[in-house]
């Protein structure tokens, strides 16, 4: 039997990607103006692609976040436990970034501790990772 993590473990992990986030963030920020100090479109787009790609990418190609790993749960589908396509990927971020915590109540709601952008995406967060494919 599959066991989901709580609202506390899933909790902490997000804080080490808010982190993380927040680094992004701040690091290509602090360079687009070195790097493109002459367009604003450049700079904007230096910083929105990595800091807004980096959870749907870290997903993608591994199945969880840094936070995730740390902490042993990755997110798979709800049918087959297979790992995301980059677009189921993208929109479940969209909507986690969208709804924030408010996202989080319906894990108090459903058996399987889904979110609401779990519930939307058809996803889980599970603790065993040999579960992704």
């Amino acid at each position: 039997m599959t066991k989901y993590p709580q609202l506390g473990l899933r909790w902490k992990a997000a804080i080490i990607d808010s982190v993380i986030f927040a680094t992004l963030l701040f690091s290509t920020s602090y360079f687009s103006y070195d790097l493109f100090p002459d367009n604003l479109y450049l700079r904007i787009l230096f910083i929105v692609l990595p800091t807004l790609s980096y959870e749907p990418l870290m997903i993608y190609f591994t199945g969880n976040s840094i936070g995730h790993k740390i902490y042993g749960i990755g997110v798979v589908h709800q049918n087959n436990s297979k790992k995301l396509n980059l677009i189921q990927c993208y929109i479940r971020y969209i909507v986690k970034i969208t709804m924030g915590l408010f996202s989080l109540i319906f894990m108090f709601l459903t058996q399987k501790r889904q979110a609401f952008h779990d519930l939307i995406t058809a996803t889980l967060v599970i603790f065993s990772k040999e579960n992704m494919k």
